[in-house]
């Protein structure tokens, strides 16, 4: 059962987007009992971008509850995106 959801804010033409996926998806298998992906495409949904703030991308944003606990944009090393996730759960 998972306690966080991270929410993946991104596009196909963001090549920092891109370059961040690997490091996104080895933090979401290196702690899959804890955290779930969504992926949310703003050139396919920008609606929600909208709705949620999101200005620049690559912008991750971690929930718990249902609640924004964290929120991350540009990238980062693997280390300080792990550190910065773990450091925000419960």
């Amino acid at each position: 059962m998972s306690v966080a959801t991270l929410v993946k804010f991104w596009a196909p033409w963001c090549g920092s987007c891109r370059l961040y996926n690997p490091a996104i998806n080895r933090l979401v298998v290196n702690h899959s009992e804890i955290i779930e992906l969504i992926d949310i495409d703003v050139s396919q949904q920008p609606e929600i971008a909208e709705q949620r703030g999101v200005l620049s991308l690559p912008t991750l944003i971690l929930e718990v509850a249902g609640e924004e606990v964290l929120r991350l944009t540009g990238l980062m090393p693997y280390e300080k995106l792990e550190e910065a996730v773990l450091a925000a759960l419960p």
